[in-house]
């Protein structure tokens, strides 16, 4: 699994070396918004929500609803829920700022925030130490997991990257923007992927122990 692990991250880093020697209507077939590796990005995040539907049932819905809700949050993300229904995205600023926003739109997404918080709270709190505790063990599990959680933080650092640059005067080329878009869509891939065998190896060791954890 190491092994799997390890050429998981290698294809990750050399994809979008790769990616960015396609041209014209082939990459926009794979990379751009609604490409091939977004739509697999999304299918991957419902195929772990069904997974854990499955092989959790009932229990591990009721006790740890969170991690289906956010594992739907991101799939809903990755198809462009959070600006397909308003006038913007609802995750920035000017969103709420903006006066031609509708109240209600505004409301929408001051609730998708919360509920967001209240995931992070949760999970934080009921297992960050958990987390690090099999870090330190070398555990499979939470090595996928930190190895998810180091993609999220890496593809929505570069996300946007041109404008964000830009805010602190600084221009970059249209090859470098290219290249930083393709390693955020190939990361974001990554996610769901570290996800599924996180799920895995929860799954795998509860059913050679016949029960699910639920602490």
């Amino acid at each position: 699994m190491r092994i799997l692990i390890s050429s998981i991250l290698v294809a990750l880093i050399l994809g979008p070396f790769v990616v960015e020697q396609l041209v014209g209507p082939t990459k926009d077939l794979v990379i751009k918004e609604g490409g091939i590796i977004e739509t697999l990005s999304a299918i991957g995040y419902f195929l772990c929500l069904a997974v854990l539907l499955i092989k959790g049932g009932f229990s591990l819905l009721i006790h740890k609803w969170y991690f289906h809700v956010v594992l739907l949050l991101l799939g809903f993300r990755e198809l462009d829920f959070d600006k397909r229904f308003t006038m913007m995205g609802i995750l920035k600023s000017r969103f709420y700022l903006s006066p031609e926003v509708p109240l209600y739109q505004k409301m929408i997404g001051v609730s998708v925030i919360v509920l967001v918080l209240i995931i992070l709270y949760k999970i934080t709190k009921n297992h960050l130490h958990t987390l690090f505790s099999g870090l330190k063990s070398r555990e499979l599990l939470p090595l996928c997991v930190s190895i998810a959680i180091f993609l999220i933080v890496i593809s929505k650092s570069i996300d946007g990257l041109p404008r964000k640059m830009a805010s602190f005067g600084v221009s970059i080329s249209d090859r470098a923007s290219s290249f930083a878009g393709s390693i955020e869509e190939i990361f974001e891939f990554g996610i769901p992927v570290f996800f599924l065998i996180a799920l895995w190896a929860y799954f795998g060791q509860n059913d050679r122990h016949k029960h699910i954890n639920l602490n």
